[in-house]
């Protein structure tokens, strides 16, 4: 099996899982409320129908198309840009798509965001939102290091 294929079908089994269990989990938690460790972390459930933290307009379909426009921009990056991303890319970005889908999937079939994740006081969180902030943390440790390590070899060269 080619090489780009090979990597195309893990990246897309690997999006199906990790979309299953973020829809899993907040399936899970619907309706509920639970301390996992009290005035540590707790689930409890909220529907959001505005962005993040508060953030955008009441409107499914202002959000699904957002997520749309940029889920499109990652994967034609990926596609235009696959001899040149390292695995590690991959993983990030497969997580930051994992992540949009499963919130888009919300959008579309309940008309909110399932979040339950409460941490300490901070605002409620589920899985999906983890894969989207950890996917951009690490491809921006990604390309300050790349861009360290092209400018040492700049120093070198002159």
């Amino acid at each position: 099996m080619e090489k780009n294929k090979k990597r195309l079908y893990i990246i897309i089994i690997a999006i199906i899982i990790l979309i299953l269990i973020d829809q899993v989990t907040k399936a899970l938690v619907i309706g509920k409320n639970f301390n996992l460790i009290p005035n540590i972390i707790s689930f409890n459930f909220e529907e959001i129908i505005d962005g993040s933290f508060g953030v955008g307009f009441k409107g499914t379909f202002t959000f699904v198309l957002t997520n749309v426009i940029v889920l499109a921009i990652l994967i034609k990056f990926m596609k235009m840009q696959k001899e040149q991303i390292d695995t590690k890319t991959y993983v990030a970005l497969t997580m930051i798509i994992s992540g949009a889908i499963g919130n888009v999937i919300d959008r579309i079939i309940r008309g909110y965001v399932v979040k339950f994740i409460q941490i300490f006081n901070l605002p409620t969180f589920n899985i999906a939102d983890i894969l989207i902030i950890l996917g951009w943390v690490f491809l921006a440790i990604f390309f300050a290091t790349f861009a360290v390590q092209v400018r040492k070899e700049n120093k070198l060269l002159l």
